[in-house]
């Protein structure tokens, strides 16, 4: 019976985000690492605020944030939505005017973008700087 009335009427929960890039971990310092989410039936919401003091210079590969609380759906129609409300410490490559991100399928990480008049890429780890502040919320399906 709880199950069902978790499933129907949601529930919530903390996480711990993780600034990584596609090499793996980074071993960035911390100022604050917390996540919030609420599941309701197969749709999470959540916040998510990563500040890092000082970054790991080994970070290789495209920029993520790692650590979302469940893997999302697996059908390729079922991306999940963020919305960067603050950032500090990220440059764009020239010719990009905005950063981005997004939840791929089967996935527990939000995949960083920086978008230009057409083109896109994945953030380089060299546009995060010593301290970076971000701030995200957003919301995915999971199977």
């Amino acid at each position: 019976a709880d199950a069902v009335v978790a499933e129907r009427f949601g529930y919530s929960g903390t996480f711990t985000p993780t600034l990584i890039g596609t090499g793996g971990t980074a071993a960035h310092t911390y100022d604050i690492q917390a996540g919030s989410y609420v599941r309701i039936g197969k749709c999470v919401d959540f916040t998510i605020r990563v500040r890092i003091s000082a970054k790991d210079g080994g970070m290789t590969g495209p920029v993520s944030v790692g650590g979302l609380p469940f893997t999302s759906a697996a059908s390729v129609m079922n991306f999940g939505s963020v919305l960067i409300a603050y950032r500090t410490g990220v440059t764009l490559t020239a010719t990009y005017t905005q950063l981005a991100g997004y939840i791929t399928s089967a996935d527990t990480k939000i995949q960083l973008l920086e978008q230009g008049s057409n083109v896109q890429q994945g953030v380089p780890p060299a546009n995060i700087g010593a301290v970076t502040d971000l701030l995200f919320s957003g919301s995915y399906y999971v199977d």
